[in-house]
């Protein structure tokens, strides 16, 4: 297999027929398993210097502590970090384990019950600084229901993450609430609150926060929304594992279905969150 290398012209030829020619282009990635080419350099989560952790569904899923891959409907014990194996989550309790589920279009996710569901890591640590995190997420709306999505720290004064309820502070079959901030359950206030009235269909959207010094904003489909509650003041260092699909302190468990999911160490810029955008959107299972 050839990782990376840098040319002008290739020319790839099987037998006596010349089979690929590709000229002047960067960087060419072969893998030679069924003999798949993948030119230039499209974005990937591996592309934003300052990720900390991507969980793709379709990589690094397993139905025990690592040592075998999980097949769909399988429940999953433990869901391993693309860029950096030594970060996983895992789930002990067989019955607190989501599923592993394939869209028509080949597209993986895990889906979480709504009730235990939920897979958490040891500690580590961010930064101090910014916090960015991004995610597909689809879910049935059907009930009045807070659900916590992702977070690290979630019960510290200096812990972050995103929360999300059926509805907004009314209305809980149209709306949608989402928080971004510090210590939610610590008596410390979320730094961003977004109610975002579209939400009320079963298909996958992105959803995202961006946490900083002077700003925190929530984002839908690459959008930023507009928060009825918002502060600024300084991002803590976290120390703490991260959970995603619920926060067992609460048992606000997340009901729906997981794609990829996204953590980085900076508030990304508007740029990379368009990127970002573009390419969690291509990976829906529909």
């Amino acid at each position: 297999a050839i990782s990376s290398v840098a040319m002008t012209s290739f020319s790839l030829t099987i037998g006596t027929t010349p089979s690929l020619n590709i000229s002047s282009i960067a960087f060419l990635r072969l893998r030679v398993s069924g003999l798949s080419a993948i030119a230039g350099g499209a974005f990937t989560p591996n592309s934003l210097s300052s990720l900390v952790t991507w969980f793709d569904p379709s990589y690094g899923v397993y139905s025990d502590a690592g040592t075998t891959p999980a097949v769909l409907n399988d429940p999953v014990y433990r869901w391993v970090s693309r860029n950096n194996p030594a970060i996983y989550v895992e789930q002990v309790t067989l019955a607190n384990r989501p599923l592993l589920k394939q869209g028509a279009n080949g597209k993986y996710n895990l889906q979480f019950d709504g009730t235990n569901d939920a897979l958490a890591s040891s500690s580590y640590t961010l930064n101090s600084g910014a916090y960015s995190t991004f995610m597909a997420y689809s879910c049935p709306w059907t009930t009045a229901k807070y659900r916590h999505l992702l977070g690290v720290g979630y019960a510290a004064a200096s812990g972050c993450g995103i929360n999300t309820s059926g509805g907004g502070f009314s209305d809980w079959s149209a709306k949608m609430l989402i928080c971004v901030g510090n210590g939610y359950n610590s008596g410390v206030a979320p730094r961003n609150i977004a109610t975002y009235g579209a939400l009320t269909d079963s298909t996958y959207h992105t959803i995202g926060a961006v946490l900083g010094a002077s700003n925190a904003a929530s984002y839908i489909d690459g959008a930023a929304t507009t928060p009825s509650v918002s502060a600024t003041g300084a991002v803590p260092s976290v120390s703490a594992g991260i959970t995603i699909g619920g926060n067992t302190g609460t048992g606000d468990y997340a009901n729906g279905n997981f794609g990829h999911v996204v953590f980085c160490n900076s508030a990304l810029s508007a740029a990379n969150i368009a990127l970002l955008n573009t390419f969690l959107t291509a990976e829906f299972p529909t």
